[in-house]
């Protein structure tokens, strides 16, 4: 299998390896291989100081791909944690990411949206989301109203540039892109009653 051979045990193809060694071995070597990248994803985890039961709903989302992706993208584990001071000071401070990272824009917005869904609110009216930005993306105790107008920008005016956002615009409101999935097909189905 050459180079293929770790791509084919990480994706578990038992029957792709099972044409060259037997099918056991080919099950323990795709378990061996998983246990080994789970095993490092969690010692990184831990070297860079997350706390263990982030880092185990983390590593049991994305495996051994856990590195990659918070590295890509710290505000990934928003989903996971679900706050934003944590995730926010990890990524500054461990992940050398800067106030006007354009992962940081996203993330602001995706959590203030996700603190409106707390409330009971399934989209936000842009000055809403503008305000609970502002204090998320702020330094000290004022709210940081430059950074909030340059996330709400940003999202606006070049959203292809920031790849599959967490949220959709809607005229002057924005909404978390799964619960737009979700009221878009209900109010299909209560059309077509």
């Amino acid at each position: 299998f050459g180079s293929n051979l770790g791509r084919l045990a990480d994706a578990h193809d038992v029957a792709a390896l099972s044409t060259v060694i037997s099918p056991e071995l080919a099950e323990r070597l795709c378990c061996s291989i998983k246990n080994s990248s789970v095993a490092t994803a969690l010692n990184w985890l831990e070297q860079v100081g997350m706390s263990s039961k982030l880092s185990k709903k983390v590593v049991d989302y994305w495996g051994g791909r856990t590195r990659k992706q918070v590295e890509a993208n710290p505000y990934y584990l928003l989903s996971f944690e679900a706050n934003w001071k944590r995730v926010d000071g990890f990524a500054r401070a461990r992940m050398k990411v800067a106030r006007d990272d354009p992962r940081r824009f996203v993330g602001a917005i995706e959590q203030s949206l996700y603190d409106g869904m707390a409330l009971g609110h399934t989209c936000l009216p842009i000055p809403e989301v503008r305000k609970r930005v502002a204090n998320l993306l702020s330094d000290h105790k004022r709210p940081d109203w430059k950074l909030a107008d340059a996330a709400l920008a940003m999202t606006q005016s070049n959203p292809a540039a920031l790849g599959c956002l967490p949220f959709k615009v809607l005229g002057d409101r924005i909404q978390v892109s799964g619960l737009n999935v979700i009221e878009t097909y209900v109010a299909e189905r209560i059309l077509q009653i």
